[in-house]
């Protein structure tokens, strides 16, 4: 099952076409309500990295605007795989 919010991307046609596919190889598309951010686990994600990572939102160029995002996604995927580690340490610790 793939949980999607209602982007105009996984509503489109396109989507809607490839549904009979999916469907035959047995993958569910499960739309999160309207407006209902606290449904999707990679708002809060988003959110950090806008807040966080992404110091500088103003750019001439796309290639710049595109670079910046992809560092700051970067740095967010590593403080994620930091905490992850912890978090396993933590629980191999404990059993």
């Amino acid at each position: 099952m793939i949980a999607l919010d209602n982007y105009s991307v996984h509503t489109s046609q396109t989507v809607a076409q490839a549904r009979p596919q999916l469907a035959a190889a047995n993958v569910q598309l499960l739309y999160l309500a309207r407006y209902s951010p606290e449904q999707s686990g990679i708002e809060p994600v988003w959110n950090d990295v806008k807040q966080h990572h992404l110091p500088i939102r103003s750019f001439e160029q796309v290639a710049d605007l595109k670079r910046a995002v992809d560092e700051a996604l970067a740095r967010k995927a590593q403080q994620l795989q930091q905490t992850h580690a912890k978090t396993t340490n933590i629980q191999h610790s404990a059993a």
